[in-house]
């Protein structure tokens, strides 16, 4: 099709443009289904050895997993889209869908080990029987649980080899310019909307990538009766916090120039009209959430989050204990105020990683280490995401095993 549009000057990824962002759109929705096939055919025990040779120590849930993605990727790579930026926007997507599978994949392996038993309310670990699956060893860690640990190495393993047969790299720069030629355009018409006179005033609110890595937090308001606490930290945006609609011009609508207009004479996006900003409340404004620790009014978390900011002056930290029986008590609130022309805003403007105290109410205070990148959504960004999901899973099976 591509070899005789060429010479009857017919534009045939234009028309199946619309179709390819349709498709990875649905392939987003599929994650969900990759992931539960993957772990409910999977045993966790590894494939028994060759005679010649030792076998994996993984097992096939997540072989499975990462032949689902390759699938796809091949098929993207198969298209051999011309047009890069709108290329980069097909990379983009589908990266976007491999994280979510990470995520529900993480979540999966997470689920017998590092939840504790709901029926004593203590820091009780649910260990199956290892008696079936291991005969020597420590009782208390399980086969299962080491083949868990040897599925993470795989799959940060598999998803390095795809990041270079991507070339991430080379996508993620295809894609800062091609919002840099768009910058001007974005500040000018800005300032003609909204009569702004300086082009300052729109940095008032803090969005894109930032990095939250939630180290630990000392003297936590003890809320059970031997006087300790099991707290946990969530990040928050307020309340009411608008997400803007998707730029008709950034890159994951970007389209061809022969692409309908709208009627402002800006390209509108494959699938129609613009969609609708997005008001947030309740549980869509949690951002991230630590696990819980135990018994403890000092605890340390060191989890690393990378979160994608809608715009925003503030972010609510909270520290909660959980309950077992109830619902889980506040222990603490602070806030991070990131307007312009605050301090924490001025430290965090030279990009680089702060530590930063935060004072809850009413006692107590958590130490956070902020990097704002300020960069928007791309394909290095859904990589790093993955990458420190996979790594900070493994770092609470190795932390549920050495508590064993």
């Amino acid at each position: 099709l591509k070899r005789l549009s060429h010479y009857a000057a017919f534009n045939v990824e234009r028309w199946f443009f619309p179709f390819v962002t349709k498709w990875l759109d649905n392939l987003a929705e599929q994650t969900l289904e990759w992931v539960a096939n993957a772990v409910r055919a999977d045993t966790f025990e590894p494939p028994a050895p060759s005679d010649d040779a030792a076998g994996p120590a993984h097992s096939t849930s997540v072989t499975d997993l990462f032949s689902a993605i390759y699938q796809q990727l091949e098929s993207i790579m198969d298209l051999g889209w011309s047009n890069d930026v709108q290329n980069a926007a097909f990379f983009q997507k589908f990266s976007k869908s491999v994280n979510r599978a990470i995520e529900q994949y993480c979540d999966a392996l997470g689920t017998s080990e590092l939840k504790p038993d709901p029926s004593t309310g203590k820091q009780q670990w649910n260990i199956l029987a290892s008696s079936s699956k291991q005969s020597n060893g420590p009782k208390d860690i399980t086969l299962e649980s080491c083949v868990k640990l040897c599925n993470i190495e795989h799959a940060v393993k598999k998803l390095e080899e795809m990041s270079k047969l991507m070339n991430v790299a080379n996508l993620t720069q295809t894609t800062r310019d091609y919002r840099a030629t768009l910058a001007p355009m974005r500040r000018k018409s800005r300032q003609k909307e909204e009569q702004k006179p300086s082009e300052d005033d729109d940095d008032e609110e803090v969005h894109g990538a930032f990095k939250v890595q939630i180290a630990y937090a000392e003297n936590i308001k003890p809320v059970t009766t031997a006087g300790l606490a099991n707290p946990y930290v969530t990040i928050r945006v307020p309340d009411g916090t608008v997400v803007p609609p998707p730029d008709p011009e950034d890159l994951s609508n970007a389209v061809a120039p022969t692409t309908m207009m709208g009627s402002a004479g800006r390209a509108l996006p494959a699938g129609g009209p613009a969609a609708a900003a997005v008001v947030l409340n309740g549980s869509a404004c949690e951002l991230a959430r630590t696990r819980v620790v135990y018994d403890s009014v000092n605890p340390s978390w060191d989890e690393t989050f990378m979160l994608l900011l809608p715009p925003v002056t503030r972010l609510d930290v909270l520290v909660y204990s959980r309950n077992m029986l109830t619902s889980d008590e506040l222990c603490g609130r602070a806030t991070l105020d990131l307007a312009r022309h605050t301090r924490l805003r001025r430290k965090l403007s030279d990009h680089q990683t702060h530590d930063v105290f935060t004072d809850a109410d009413p006692q107590g205070r958590v130490l956070l280490r902020l990097t704002l990148e300020g960069e928007e959504e791309d394909v290095n960004f859904w990589f790093r995401r993955s990458r420190e999901r996979l790594n900070r899973t493994k770092d609470d099976l190795v932390r549920a095993l050495s508590s064993r």
